[in-house]
């Protein structure tokens, strides 16, 4: 689901609700996407996620949330707590609307 450059961003914890479905579908996880804690350090990595997952979630990242993942921003630390990874979502989301 693509944003329109004239409506507003989502918030941190809405993208992150939005993650949270996106990573269970993706790892095919048998629990509760809400259960997930966003805070939680490493939580992809503690469910089996490897750079391969990392590639696909990466696309289909960009493709819900209409963003481009700069190459320089590819490393582990993007994928430390999901909120993190939320406040980046939002923040490409930002400036892809300032640039339309």
């Amino acid at each position: 689901m693509e944003t329109s450059p004239q409506a507003p961003n989502p918030s941190v914890e809405e993208v992150e609700r939005r993650l949270k479905g996106l990573v269970v579908a993706h790892l095919n996880l048998d629990i509760d996407p809400e259960q997930i804690d966003a805070q939680e350090e490493f939580f992809l990595t503690n469910q089996g996620f490897n750079s391969i997952d990392a590639l696909e979630l990466l696309i289909v990242i960009e493709r819900e949330f209409g963003i481009e993942i700069d190459d320089e921003d590819l490393d582990a630390r993007l994928f430390r707590t999901l909120h993190f990874l939320a406040g980046y979502i939002v923040a490409g989301m930002e400036k892809k609307r300032q640039k339309a």
